[in-house]
């Protein structure tokens, strides 16, 4: 990511070793409650990735063969993965579309000759892989409950990290000119505002906890997000918290109850809406703009002006220069495009959204596989039988593909995760009710860490 703007300051030292050594502590108290040998490794995969976005001053910069510590941890959790979870997962129907989608990265990849490239995005879909059927085969055995509270302590580091930012005042510009971004030493807003939405995620997804304890969560969440500052974090969170409150709040009474509680409710999320964007309506100005001009998206680069090109920190004018330099390509480079992490070196910036970047990359080919794979994990979405399960994670896709629209969540590890945590659930609630663990709604079991998980 050393494409994207200004770092955040760096938490002191002395102090990150001291919360990390808490933070392995409470790492091996999460192996011992996971209930697997699938749950141990995605509990470890995960907190790995987290605790190393807080030491990015050191896990980015390349170490061996060109590859920084970051991808060697990344090339291991596949391997790792490989070995832990059940093969019978690697075979299954949903493995499908994303087998077609490495096949036109390995095309994509000969045919542009751009190996390193491909070997990237061919380990980023197997981290995908690994993880989905690791977390799967978790919640299979231990129930989603454990699996998904375990997940969300996994990101209790950033939440103290960013605490003590706020505290020490330690901000980074974010990238429109006079907005702070507390991201508690991490690299940048956009992989911290996605790691905020999984934690959300995972609480949202939680089917035993208390509801104020989940609503308590969430909100957290929200706030922390807020802090970070990153307008797609923030406006793709917003599904979730609206499942929590005006799906699952709503769900705990009795159908005759329902209609009435949701009259009282739709206001309440409404004035939440509105103090959100009394204070964020500098940030969300652009997306009121745009909707004034639709035409923009359609306009080619060399015709925009200044302000024009300014609009949604740029997204529009980037999304514009991809667009023209992919319809000036070849007929084989139109239709498996320029190679997988071919912008490297000809745009100043990633694309700022996945469709524009995998038309760019892996041509119309590629576009239509990945589009592929969201379909098929969102068809089998609208077949699970458990409605409110459903709704709720109907949502959850609606979070992940609003990322897409802005930023590039395929790209970051930690959009991988939320990618893998939202499908993997989607599959546990298709399965038979006989081979899968227990799944209750709205139990008594409360939701802290030691008391569910032991």
């Amino acid at each position: 990511m050393d494409e994207l703007a200004g770092s955040a300051p760096q938490t002191p030292l002395p102090i990150l070793l001291t919360l990390t050594c808490i933070f392995v502590v409470l790492l091996i108290l999460m192996v011992r409650r996971s209930g697997s040998q699938a749950g141990a490794f995605l509990v470890v995969a995960i907190w790995l990735r987290v605790i190393a976005g807080a030491y990015h001053f050191i896990t980015f910069a390349p170490l061996v063969g060109g590859l920084s510590i970051n991808a060697l941890l990344s090339v291991a959790t596949v391997a790792v993965g490989l070995l832990v979870v059940d093969r019978r997962a690697l075979t299954q129907q949903w493995m499908i579309p994303i087998y077609l989608l490495l096949v036109i990265v390995i095309a994509s990849g000969i045919l542009n000759r751009s190996t390193s490239g491909a070997i990237d995005m061919f380990f980023k879909w197997g981290y995908a892989v690994v993880l989905i059927a690791a977390a799967r085969e978790a919640m299979m055995k231990a129930g989603p409950h454990r699996v998904l509270m375990l997940t969300a302590y996994c990101y209790a580091p950033i939440f103290v990290l960013q605490a003590l930012s706020v505290a020490l005042g330690r901000a980074k510009s974010t990238e429109d000119e006079g907005g702070l971004s507390y991201i508690g030493g991490y690299y940048h807003e956009s992989a911290f505002s996605i790691m905020i939405a999984t934690f959300v995620l995972a609480v949202y997804l939680t089917t035993r906890a208390k509801f104020a304890s989940k609503a308590a969560m969430v909100l957290m969440g929200l706030i922390s997000a807020v802090l970070a500052n990153y307008r797609t974090g923030i406006i793709s969170i917003l599904p979730l918290v609206i499942g929590v409150f005006l799906l699952e709040g709503v769900s705990r009474f009795d159908h005759k109850s329902r209609n009435f509680i949701m009259v009282l409710a739709i206001p309440v999320m409404l004035v939440i809406a509105v103090i959100l964007g009394s204070q964020l309506a500098e940030r969300f100005n652009d997306l009121a703009a745009l909707m004034g001009h639709a035409d923009l998206l359609l306009k080619p680069p060399r015709e925009f002006v200044a302000e024009e090109k300014r609009m949604l920190s740029g997204r529009i004018y980037i999304w514009s220069t991809y667009v023209e330099a992919y319809l000036n390509g070849t007929d084989m480079q139109l239709l498996f495009g320029f190679g997988p992490n071919s912008w490297v070196g000809v745009f100043a910036k990633y694309a700022h959204n996945t469709m524009v970047s995998y038309l760019y990359e892996l041509g119309v080919a590629g576009l239509l596989t990945l589009l592929a794979v969201w379909g098929a994990f969102f068809a089998a979405t609208l077949r699970i039988h458990d409605s409110l399960m459903r709704y709720k994670l109907l949502l959850a896709q609606l979070c992940f593909m609003l990322f897409n629209l802005a930023t590039m969540p395929h790209w970051q590890i930690e959009g991988t995760i939320l990618f893998a945590l939202i499908q993997a659930s989607v599959l546990y609630h298709l399965a038979p009710a006989k081979e899968r663990a227990p799944s209750r709604h709205n139990g008594n079991a409360g939701s802290a860490l030691v008391a569910e998980s032991s």
